[in-house]
């Protein structure tokens, strides 16, 4: 089972008092990486908020941000004035006033304006709060988990497309490969022969210098380990862990068989499928830094 590392959840749970958002968002990373962004206010609960997200993404960039707001429609007496700083304030500009000789007053829309001014998030720090936060993040990371999923399922149905493909291919290289040796026993006898011309070589002898050539140039054991690594690419897609670093694995000896047989190979035909094989393998590699 493939899961893609990213993904998007988001949730919003509120009380009589405020209203907890929670919004998730993750890239690709090979390791686990965690930007949080949230409200001072919530601070005493963010370890425990990160050990939760990092219990269930076992890797990834992951953006979290939690805001909270006031709930005016529930909450008619929310917007309460700070009293202590509304009358440190008032003291500032009556010295302000009397430094400066004038009696210009401070505009409302300016006293609104200073930070602190009123108390909206009086009491966050308690446990009924602690368990809607906590019951936001675990509804966004389930969204998010979902989405990963999602993703997954399509990176899978595209893995399996592509090695089908692959498949088809090497078969043809196989069977390319096999109508090609009559070829190249005929060609060896033909340039032995032609160098040789003077030398009495035996029908016994001549047939063994050109089983070490074709020998050379066979090709059978690298179709058959790529088939056997085909195999294992399906089973790293079905397994529930690390499937990402399997993959990754099962990919490099993939390349060395389709390297190989390129060098060996001196056919058109397979040579210009290996090119194809080769674009395969590059394009589901780059969705395999995209997977857990």
């Amino acid at each position: 089972m493939i899961n893609s590392m990213t993904g998007y959840g988001k949730s919003e749970i509120s009380n009589q008092e405020y209203i907890f958002s929670v919004e998730l968002k993750s890239l690709n990373s090979r390791y686990f990486d965690l930007v949080v962004k949230n409200d001072d206010s919530i601070s005493v609960y963010e370890e425990e908020i990160i050990q939760l997200i990092r219990n269930k993404c076992e890797r990834g960039k992951i953006f979290l941000k939690i805001s909270i707001a006031t709930n005016f429609k529930s909450n008619k007496n929310a917007f309460k004035l700070n009293h202590d700083k509304f009358n440190s304030c008032m003291n500032q500009v009556k010295q302000l006033q009397k430094a400066m000789n004038t009696n210009e007053k401070l505009p409302l829309s300016q006293l609104m304006r200073i930070p602190d001014m009123f108390d909206l998030k009086n009491n966050i720090s308690n446990s009924k709060n602690k368990n809607i936060i906590l019951r936001a993040v675990k509804k966004a990371l389930a969204e998010l988990i979902d989405c990963r999923k999602k993703e997954g399922q399509h990176i899978e149905k595209d893995f399996i497309s592509k090695l089908k493909d692959i498949d088809k291919k090497v078969n043809l290289i196989a069977s390319y490969s096999k109508s090609n040796i009559s070829s190249e026993i005929k060609k060896y006898k033909q340039k032995i022969k032609k160098h040789f011309s003077d030398v009495n070589l035996e029908n016994d002898r001549l047939y063994q210098e050109i089983a070490i050539l074709i020998e050379k140039k066979d090709i059978d054991e690298e179709i058959v380990r790529i088939r056997s690594h085909i195999n294992l690419f399906f089973k790293a897609i079905n397994d529930r862990k690390n499937s990402g670093k399997k993959i990754n694995f099962i990919l490099q000896e993939f390349n060395r068989e389709v390297n190989t047989i390129s060098s060996k190979s001196n056919n058109l035909k397979i040579n210009y499928i290996i090119i194809e094989i080769k674009n395969i393998l590059e394009k589901i590699r780059e969705q395999v830094q995209n997977i857990l």
